[in-house]
């Protein structure tokens, strides 16, 4: 009998409430059996969200086209992350060394303050996670420890309700790089599953930047369990990401897991060799799941468009997760934070079609968080698909090449799920279309849920003072939600009863519509001006040679994807004396987006005709175009200086900036009074402005900075600054 999706949707919300509040008396009436096995639960049906990027803690994160993920703002999206995902992936919470960081390096195990958050909002993050039904993984650091002073002179003591440890030189591996000249590590030598050399000491499974824990004494494993009990106990985590795991014997992975008990674990086993991981997940007594960096690597050579890449000699899923025997083991995903940073293992093709192929699949998908932020309506819409079909980690599913497209067809529990890729494929007989995109495409036998839709009108833009801005949402017994300072609009935020009027310049509203089953729309947002914005004149210079001189400016609002005057390649660019091209956007829409091309084709997907979106423009701006490209083949944008003639027409201007380079602040002088100075960073975006003429750069990451001085008689001027 099938069940319909809403009532589906309702019932799989409860039974998520049900199995967190499980009784403790059911847990021990576990056989010791399912106990060792329940961190690679079977047929398990969840999906996992990666939710941080590198460095993603603060401002100075190492790539702001993504927004920050402290524990703050990860709260402020729980209602819309557990709707789809019911695991979480958090970063390292223990504090590391020295002034913060990412928490890769850890120093004290039980002080959970970190660069993400306090221990306080770690907890209540976690448990409004744990409310609604998603568990957070842990990301546990415990191949090696940052000593509190030296290579390995005093290590914190780690306190565990009462259980106490303090680890020195006999815990340390004998042959860790402190061993030369920087200690004398007295622990057995190093035992896991690759040999690196450090400073030229050699050990199999070696990690040069910190000191090593020998796994093989057993009052390192009883820290170590302490730990993760104490994590479990105290803070409320329910899965393990064990980092590092070549670094010592996965038969300890296996102790440390039987003693924690949670609900899952997966090793971070890097290596495109499917058996290295299999033989890995094998030596755990197949107590843990594993990253699926066998598939991970196959999707690589994917890069959007390879599709043999994606089909195996035996009609599987590619990667561990196609194998019968191990799809149990397996957590797919395209990229992390590590593979993400590193432009060798980093995937560089289309995110959506890699996502489509991973969550349609067996395992356990994890997203990564950029992805999830560029792609989150197209992302919703598969894990929709996926959840009403019942698909789970052990869903027998098989994909095969049909000319210039594949197809997979995954079997759940509730119905079957059709995925395509490519392009030329029919709509099955008996299915129907759930979701689609460029390239790509889910179809379904059983009913998907489509949640309520939200319009805002106008969409942003010049509304004057007191203008009204109207939400307007469809579906059943829905309600809608809006903030007006910039934050995450959820379910307690400020209920829509009518038109909003705008009385300050620069308001920004977002809304969300929530349906009475609990579905929720996609977020509309829009920032409106109670002052007239100018145009914008832009001016570029650079273009590849192919080009000749034929470079096209095209103009979008990117709230909505629309194109502002002439729809694409838009229009074409004038030549100036000062050797940039040069055109004025008229529109009082802020900020916009633009891409320069060559005026060729019809559609924005034709590779080096183009350059990348450039987003965020709220001014003039001047921009040179890159010789690089990334993986759709279009052309890097920078920031750069503006000739002195778009400046000011009038008269030279003298500016002094010191010093430069620079840590803290920067003083600027003029020979005529500065009413504004911006700060741009690389991609064009605005970091902040000042009145003054001392801008406070401290809080900005160590890069190339441009300060747009504006005076008081309406010109302008550009200075490049260099932050240490």
């Amino acid at each position: 009998m099938k069940t319909s999706y809403l009532n589906l949707n309702f019932f799989t919300r409860l039974m998520k409430r049900f199995f967190t509040r499980v009784s403790a008396f059911a847990i021990a009436a576990m056989s010791a059996f399912s106990i060792a096995n329940a961190q690679a639960p079977a047929n398990a049906p969840d999906v996992m969200l990666q939710g941080f990027h590198w460095d993603s803690y603060g401002d100075g994160q190492m790539d702001k086209s993504y927004s920050r993920t402290k524990w703050s703002d990860l709260m402020s999206q729980v209602d819309e992350i557990a709707e789809s995902f019911d695991l979480v992936w958090l970063p390292p919470s223990a504090q590391q060394q020295g002034k913060g960081g990412t928490g890769y390096h850890p120093m004290r195990w039980t002080n959970q303050n970190s660069s993400w958050g306090s221990a306080l909002e770690l907890k209540n993050l976690i448990a409004a996670f744990k409310e609604r039904g998603t568990r957070a993984v842990a990301d546990i650091v415990i191949n090696h420890k940052s000593a509190t002073s030296g290579w390995m002179d005093v290590f914190n003591t780690e306190n565990f309700n009462g259980q106490s440890y303090t680890f020195n030189a006999s815990h340390i591996c004998r042959n860790d790089e402190a061993s030369k000249g920087h200690g004398n590590p007295t622990g057995n030598n190093d035992a896991g599953y690759e040999t690196l050399n450090c400073d030229g000491v050699s050990a199999s499974g070696a990690y040069c930047a910190e000191r090593d824990l020998d796994h093989s004494n057993s009052y390192v494993r009883e820290a170590i369990k302490a730990y993760l009990g104490w994590m479990k106990g105290t803070l409320g985590y329910d899965g393990w990401r064990y980092d590092l795991v070549k670094g010592y014997l996965g038969k300890y992975t296996q102790e440390y897991n039987n003693s924690a008990g949670a609900y899952m674990s997966v090793g971070e086993y890097w290596d495109g060799s499917y058996d290295a991981v299999v033989n890995w997940i094998n030596a755990t007594g197949k107590s843990s799941m594993a990253f699926d960096f066998p598939g991970k690597y196959s999707i690589n050579n994917f890069g959007g468009s390879n599709l043999d890449a994606l089909v195996n000699g035996y009609g599987t899923w590619t990667g561990i997760s196609g194998a019968d025997e191990y799809c149990r083991y397996a957590v797919t995903f395209v990229d992390n934070h590590d593979t993400f940073k590193d432009g060798y293992n980093k995937y560089n093709g289309d995110w959506t079609k890699a996502n489509a192929f991973i969550l349609a699949g067996p395992g356990i998908p994890c997203v990564f968080w950029p992805h999830w932020e560029k792609c989150k309506d197209d992302i919703k819409a598969m894990i929709r698909a996926r959840k009403a079909c019942g698909i789970h980690s052990q869903s027998k599913a098989g994909v095969v090449k049909k000319g210039s497209y594949i197809e997979g067809t995954t079997e759940g529990t509730n119905g079957t799920l059709k995925m395509f890729i490519g392009s030329g494929w029919s709509q099955p007989a008996g299915y129907q279309l759930a979701c689609s995109g460029d390239g790509w495409a889910y179809y379904t036998n059983v009913s998907v849920p489509v949640g309520p839709t939200l319009a805002m009108s106008p969409n942003g833009g010049y509304v004057g003072q007191g203008g009204k801005v109207t939400l307007t949402a469809s579906g059943t017994n829905v309600t809608i939600y809006y903030t007006t300072n910039g934050s995450t609009p959820s379910a307690t935020s400020t209920k829509y009863t009518g038109p909003i009027s705008i009385t300050s310049d620069g308001t920004q509203i977002r809304a969300i519509a929530i349906d009475g089953e609990g579905n929720r729309s996609s977020e509309v947002s829009g920032t409106f001006y109670t002052v007239r914005p100018d145009g914008y004149t832009i001016k570029v210079k650079g273009q590849p040679t192919t080009w000749g001189n034929n470079v096209y400016i095209y103009a979008f609002n990117p709230a909505v994807s629309q194109a502002i005057g002439k729809e694409w390649p838009g229009e074409q660019m004038t030549l100036g004396s000062d050797g940039f091209y040069s055109y004025t956007v008229a529109t009082d829409i802020s900020p916009i987006g633009l891409v320069f091309s060559c005026g060729k084709g019809n559609s924005e997907t034709e590779g080096l005709n183009q350059t990348v979106d450039v987003l965020g423009v709220t001014g003039d701006m001047c921009y040179e175009i890159s010789s690089n490209y990334d993986g759709n083949q279009k052309y890097a944008v920078n920031t750069t200086s503006c000739p002195a003639t778009a400046v000011d027409e009038t008269e030279a201007v003298n500016v002094a900036v010191w010093p430069n380079p620079a840590t803290d602040a920067v003083n600027v002088i003029a020979d005529k009074a500065i009413s504004k100075i911006t700060v741009i960073n690389l991609a064009g975006g605005i970091e902040f402005a000042t009145d003054g003429s001392q801008v406070n750069i401290g809080g900005l990451a160590p890069s190339l900075y441009f300060l747009e001085i504006s005076f008081e008689d309406g010109s302008k001027i550009v200075e490049k600054i260099l932050k240490k």
